[in-house]
């Protein structure tokens, strides 16, 4: 993954949203330092937290990775819902 497209997608989609890098971080039941490491480039999400964070945010993978994902549809993401999202 290019992470220099991850970390500023994912500051981008965060802003677009109106949520902080705390929220998201309680949203996916992480430490802050997670997503501040995803958000300035020292880490990268796994795949399995890009579904995550796009079913937080309701937002495309395509969003937070560009092209790096082609094929990825709503029936993938359920594969990766937030349990919170299982009982909607």
């Amino acid at each position: 993954m290019d992470r220099s497209k991850i970390d500023k997608n994912l500051k981008e989609v965060l802003a677009m949203n109106g949520v902080s890098q705390s929220a998201l971080a309680k949203m996916l039941n992480l430490k802050h330092s997670t997503i501040c490491g995803w958000c300035t480039g020292v880490r990268e999400p796994s795949l399995f937290y890009v579904a995550q964070i796009c079913t937080a945010l309701q937002c495309e993978p395509n969003d937070l990775l560009g092209d790096y994902i082609e094929g990825w549809n709503e029936e993938s993401r359920k594969h990766y819902m937030l349990p919170t999202e299982v009982s909607k």
